[in-house]
């Protein structure tokens, strides 16, 4: 109405007493300019939230991807450890099992020895002796013998050196299941603690950068520490969010997500056989190896007993017996008595141990050898167990659950060599943070003008991987490691970066 009126008046001239009708068109142009100030100051601070939100949104997404990647160098370090607890244990192993290879093997040859002198003692003690003449054959089996006993007494030696190495063998697997369960299961825990911290760690950056410090009122700056200070028990949820109220009772709201994906599984490597079918074979060597010794004592004790030398005892009595009666006539029938007793004893005596002799070759020969046999074959299957799988990883076992420090149902019969792979969902190496600001409008008092948004979000992605997928590269540099402290360096890195921001 003002600019028409204007426009239909213009041609008059000055001095007409219209003067001052300019104030309500500059009234008008300030209010105009009034609320393009407070548009523009809007806009601003929103360019300013837009600004902090994204800053924040990166340094919570670097932060939570450098804590975690720091995790997982940590992880690859005690995978290290790992193999190498298993490579000082097997060699300890390989040790124990080369010795008792060793005995075994001469067991085997001294038992067969022992056979063979059994044998031919048996056959020389079947040619008669001849009155008055000693037994000459018997000297000789009485020799073999004793030299048979000898065999066997060193025979039952190395099969009680074997008992102890497998005792030692047993030992070594029932404390390296038992610690190697223990260091895995505690990288699993240590890992999930430091998930926790990573997500800790990439809220407390979300929020110190989010230009909150500065919106906050004076009596707000101490609850927000405590905020800041007391991360841990919202380090779990999907959004994180401070609020407070203003000097003119106006809300404001900064909230953080965090996407960072846990660690799904793990991927062992395992030995040949499992931890029960090892022990089971140990023990087998142990209960059997016991057995055998002492069979072993008992067979060269009834060879002493029952072999050719009491025979050859007595050859020599009958032959000094005619000695004597020709030396003194009139003791002759006494003494022809007493030798005929003794002959007769002596014939029977030298049935017996023909007999006992055979019998014993016999048991020797046959069950003695397979048992024997057996050891060996025992203790070669026992220790191919031992040895590193070497399968594609998809064939290795899974799991990371742990019971009282131990791995769960699913693993405990795995002796571990050392963690494979990491898992992750859907194989997702990157962290994601968003932060998001709500604040109140400002007011002209005339014109509603708030923030063309409602609110604003910024997000950022960073990696953690530095470009792998999980695997793990055990493959050891022989050339990158700290010759100061002669400690190897794995050629795994996990590597953080921002991949994405907006």
């Amino acid at each position: 109405m003002f600019f028409f009126w204007f426009a239909k008046n213009r041609h008059f001239k000055k001095g007409s007493k219209l003067s001052g009708q300019v104030t309500p068109f500059l009234l008008i142009i300030l209010v105009v300019l009034l609320i393009a100030a407070v548009a523009t100051i809007n806009i601003g601070k929103t360019s300013i939230d837009k600004t902090c939100s994204a800053n924040g949104a990166d340094a919570g997404a670097l932060a939570t991807a450098s804590t975690w990647a720091g995790a997982f160098n940590g992880l690859s370090e005690t995978n290290l450890n790992l193999g190498f607890y298993f490579d000082d244990t097997a060699s300890g192993y390989k040790d124990a099992y080369n010795e008792a290879s060793i005995r075994i093997e001469a067991a085997i040859l001294l038992v067969l020895a022992a056979q063979t002198n059994m044998i031919s003692s048996a056959a020389l003690t079947v040619v008669p002796p001849i009155i008055g003449e000693v037994w000459i054959n018997g000297l000789a089996a009485s020799i073999l013998n004793g030299i048979t006993v000898t065999l066997l007494f060193f025979a039952s030696q190395n099969v009680s050196a074997f008992h102890t190495s497998a005792i030692k063998m047993k030992e070594y697997t029932d404390a390296f299941h038992q610690q190697q369960g223990q260091r895995f299961c505690n990288a699993v825990d240590s890992m999930q603690t430091s998930y926790n911290n990573s997500r800790k760690t990439g809220l407390n950056y979300a929020f110190s950068n989010s230009c909150i410090s500065d919106k906050l009122p004076p009596d707000q700056s101490g609850p927000f520490s405590v905020f800041l200070a007391k991360m841990q028990p919202y380090v779990n949820k999907t959004r994180v969010a401070y609020s407070w109220t203003d000097d003119f009772n106006q809300g404001h709201v900064v909230a953080a997500t965090l996407d960072l994906p846990i660690i799904e599984d793990y991927r062992i490597q395992p030995t040949n056989k499992g931890y029960a079918n090892i022990s089971d074979l140990l023990d087998q060597m142990i209960n059997r190896s016991n057995l055998i010794h002492t069979a072993l004592v008992a067979l060269a004790g009834s060879v002493l007993a029952f072999g050719p030398i009491p025979v050859f005892v007595l050859s020599v009595t009958v032959w000094l017996l005619t000695l004597l009666c020709a030396a003194w006539p009139p003791s002759c029938p006494a003494l022809f008595f007493a030798a005929g007793s003794m002959y007769a004893l002596y014939g029977f005596m030298q049935t017996a141990v023909v007999a006992a002799l055979v019998i014993i070759a016999a048991i020797a020969t046959v069950p003695g050898q397979i048992l024997i046999l057996s050891l060996r074959n025992l203790n070669d299957q026992a220790f191919l167990g031992w040895q590193a799988r070497g399968l594609p990883n998809t064939d290795f076992p899974r799991g990371k659950v742990c019971v009282d420090g131990q791995p769960n149902d699913a693993l405990k019969d795995v002796m571990i060599v050392k963690i494979n792979e990491v898992i992750l969902p859907d194989n997702n190496w990157t962290t994601t943070c968003c932060v998001e600001q709500i604040h109140p409008a400002n007011d002209t008092g005339l014109l509603p003008a708030p923030y063309p948004y409602t609110n604003v979000k910024s997000c950022g992605t960073a990696k953690f991987d530095g470009g792998n997928v999980g695997t793990f590269n055990m493959d050891i540099d022989p050339f990158n490691y700290d010759a100061s402290v002669t400690e190897y360096v794995p050629t795994k890195k996990y590597d953080p970066g921002i991949t994405a921001a907006n």
